[in-house]
């Protein structure tokens, strides 16, 4: 067994206990629905963001190379810290999304 599956193992046993935890103290499982629909238009969300910062990077350290510039490596892009600045651009445009269109 891979990191992947390990991973999804453990991720999966967690949210059963949570799950079960708060099922106990009468949290309803249509909120979990509504949560559910919020975190997976923040995940597409966050691809979204992660592919365009992608391409701007490496848009951006072509371009430097063209106008002889600096030295910059597209391996720059492959920082991991990408992924989680992708995702908080993404929560907080769906924040930002909720706050100007209130549900009536």
């Amino acid at each position: 067994m891979g990191p992947g599956p390990y991973v999804l193992v453990v991720v999966s046993l967690s949210s059963l206990g949570a799950w079960l935890w708060f099922r106990r103290r009468g949290w309803g499982g249509a909120g979990l629905r509504a949560a559910a629909a919020f975190v997976l238009e923040c995940l597409g969300l966050g691809v979204l963001f992660y592919a365009a910062n992608l391409v701007l990077g490496l848009g951006l350290a072509l371009a430097s190379r063209a106008a002889g510039g600096p030295f910059v490596s597209s391996y720059w892009s492959a920082d991991v810290t990408l992924p989680a600045l992708s995702c908080a651009q993404a929560l907080l445009l769906r924040a930002w999304w909720a706050s100007s269109h209130p549900r009536r």
